[in-house]
């Protein structure tokens, strides 16, 4: 698309059970010459190269929470960054995560061995929330979301547009925030065939947080393979009178900068 934009591709709109249609959770963001991952669930690495990205250029990675289905994908691109043949890499990726990160990365290193904390390529890690980072001219905010311990949701700025990824949450105050008058939010909706549990979303749920927060457009993601039966969109059209889209893996919604 001509002109300055960030763009959101779904590289994984599924969740921990595998599927042909949907790899786990991951999605890439660019903007100028700026790349990053928000999560890394299974099949999310395979479906950035379908896509067609170089890989090895990625600027950062960000983790909402530590469940195999957001984090089975990194370990195996800190191994290919120390691993793959006549690759050179001076600029510094940036990992970051929710508290618990640096022991989650130790962990990994007692097990597969120490290239995961030296993989060849400068690491800067960082455990959120804290002060917001900067990467490229993308402002990056996290919030503790209602999820697993430590779980945050992400919150990206540039050139007058906002995109909000929730990670996995039920509703919350951190998810009203992450979404004031976003663009765009991507907000899970596990629950959609089955009881309501207060660490995941139903499609109504969703469209309500989305509705208070004022979000222009809502993507629905991390779909269950019965939430493929169900009408989400209309569900969520209940509680949400804005735009909702269901995500697909490698779907790309663009935004156009304002400035």
């Amino acid at each position: 698309m001509p002109g300055r934009t960030i763009s959101l591709t779904v590289l994984g709109s599924g969740s921990c059970v595998p599927r042909v249609r949907r790899a786990s959770a991951s999605y890439l963001v660019q903007h100028g010459e700026t790349s990053l991952l928000v999560d890394m669930g299974s099949g999310s690495l395979r479906r950035l190269v379908e896509f067609g990205f170089p890989w090895s250029k990625l600027d950062g990675v960000l983790l909402t929470h530590f469940h195999m289905d957001h984090v089975a994908d990194l370990p195996a691109l800190l191994f290919a960054f120390q691993n793959a043949p006549g690759l050179t890499r001076q600029r510094e990726l940036l990992l970051a995560g929710p508290v618990g990160l640096e022991g989650v990365l130790h962990g990994l290193a007692d097990t597969f061995g120490r290239w995961v904390l030296d993989p060849g390529v400068p690491v800067r890690m960082v455990e959120l929330p804290g002060e917001d980072l900067v990467l490229g001219e993308l402002e990056i905010s996290a919030r503790p979301v209602h999820h697993s311990r430590n779980a945050l949701g992400y919150r990206l700025e540039a050139c007058g547009r906002v995109l909000t990824l929730s990670g996995d949450t039920g509703v919350c105050d951190g998810l009203v925030w992450l979404a004031r008058g976003a663009d765009v939010a991507v907000f899970e909706c596990a629950n959609a065939d089955q009881p309501p549990v207060e660490s995941h979303l139903t499609p109504e749920e969703a469209g309500a947080v989305a509705e208070e927060a004022g979000v222009n457009k809502l993507v629905l993601s991390h779909i269950y393979p019965a939430g493929d039966e169900v009408d989400l969109v209309g569900r969520a059209r209940r509680t949400f009178n804005g735009e909702i889209t269901v995500a697909e893996d490698l779907m790309t919604i663009w935004l156009s900068c304002r400035f």
